[in-house]
């Protein structure tokens, strides 16, 4: 009983923090992604004790943004942060149940979503629940708050701050790091997370932080919706439900721009699996806002594919990659994905690079760069030599620094006119 106890109490301080996401009290990145974690442990903690009269399993996401039913019950949705929903059980237009679901961790080799419902009944959910109407603005009924705000500086340094924005009438998410002791005019590099990490998770994992303070330029963490990006063939949510990221990240930089700190000719793009595809998404769609992407483990799944404006392609591959892997493929029920010199041979197509490419080779990494493209744009592709999917994340003996590779490619690109 006593570890029964221990496991609600520190669920109920992981709803607490949701509590204060739905009131406007965001709390710092890390420390919601540390939350989220615990909470998942917890949860399959309760399952391993026995509990399942108090739980409700399901085979797939609770989405009760649509006023969701079961066991004849309404679900509606009025919150949902990265692995999070927060949803109340509706009689009429009262609630009378506070539903709380942790979405699974998974992870990059299994890919495994599961679900636990914890319906706190009797006394342990929050104290007298509000009327529906009361409730913080629904994400997915096509109306929540609009933000004009405009985002000049970190509060605290080296802590990226959270901004949400309302597209498409869905409540989204970005986190943002300025760098210290910097003026005028930043680059901005947007760091796209992969299918089932989160925007904490590649904080973390990649220490992309640092190398910003170092090179002077503005970091964002976009948050993907179910921890994935629609890229056009893939992936999971967010392309089952025709998410518009492209909107979302259309407006992460305008707002950023509007703040006067950013130099909206240099303009980056880097993520890794399905955030690398994202970035080839933008390099396709916003051509007119992003100048260069740099992928990690990802490919070109959009096609057509006819941008404006050249872009600057860098794509760091792994030879092991066994998710996307470099020859093309599958990988649980994701794909297929093209081969990876495929997706750079319509780039060369797509910046008209009329020059062959020159190979270099440094320790285990094996660059091949195409020149002579127009408007002074290059295509390069760096393959690790038995880098896995996530060597950014996982380093191999003797593998490049990959966060200064990607910087020192950002930072050469021709200035756009």
């Amino acid at each position: 009983m006593r570890e029964m106890a221990e496991t609600e109490i520190g669920l109920r301080a992981a709803v607490n923090a949701i509590s204060d996401v739905i009131q406007n009290r965001p709390r710092p990145l890390r420390e919601f992604d540390q939350i989220y974690m615990k909470a998942g442990d917890m949860l399959q903690q309760w399952l391993k004790q026995d509990l399942e009269r108090q739980l409700i399993a399901l085979p797939s996401r609770l989405d009760g943004r649509e006023g969701h039913r079961l066991h004849g019950h309404r679900y509606l949705t009025y919150a949902s942060m990265p692995g999070f929903s927060v949803a109340q059980i509706v009689d009429g237009n009262r609630a009378n149940a506070s539903v709380y679901s942790v979405g699974g961790m998974g992870d990059m080799q299994r890919l495994w979503p599961w679900l636990a419902l914890v319906a706190i009944l009797v006394g342990c959910g929050p104290p007298s629940p509000a009327p529906v109407s009361n409730a913080s603005p629904s994400v997915g009924f096509g109306s929540c708050p609009s933000s004009t705000r405009t985002v000049t500086s970190s509060p605290t340094p080296g802590e990226p701050q959270p901004v949400t924005l309302c597209v498409g009438g869905l409540e989204r998410t970005y986190y943002v790091l300025f760098p210290a002791s910097r003026t005028g005019r930043l680059p901005l590099v947007l760091a796209l997370h992969g299918y089932t990490q989160s925007a904490g998770l590649l904080e973390s994992q990649t220490g992309l932080n640092d190398e910003a303070a170092i090179g002077g330029f503005v970091l964002a963490y976009p948050e993907g919706i179910g921890r994935s990006w629609n890229v056009g063939s893939c992936c999971a949510e967010a392309k089952r439900r025709n998410i518009d990221d492209v909107a979302f990240i259309k407006q992460v930089i305008d707002q950023l721009v509007s703040g006067g700190r950013i130099d909206p000719k240099r303009v980056f793009a880097t993520g890794i699996s399905n955030g690398g595809m994202m970035d080839y998404r933008l390099a396709c769609d916003l051509s007119d806002r992003i100048a260069a992407i740099a992928s990690v483990s990802g490919a070109l799944m959009l096609n057509p594919c006819n941008p404006p404006h050249t872009v600057s392609v860098l794509e760091m591959h792994g030879t092991d990659d066994s998710q996307v892997p470099i020859g093309g493929g599958t990988f649980e029920g994701l794909g297929p994905f093209p081969p990876t010199m495929s997706t750079m041979q319509r780039w060369v197509g797509i910046d008209g690079c009329t020059a062959d490419p020159t190979v270099t080779k440094t320790d285990i990494t094996e660059t091949t760069m195409w020149t002579a493209c127009r408007n002074g744009s290059s295509v390069v592709l760096a393959i690790v030599k038995g880098g896995s999917h996530t060597f950014w994340l996982d380093r191999v003996p003797a593998q490049l620094n990959v966060n200064e590779y990607i910087w020192n490619f950002f930072k050469n690109v021709p200035m756009r006119t």
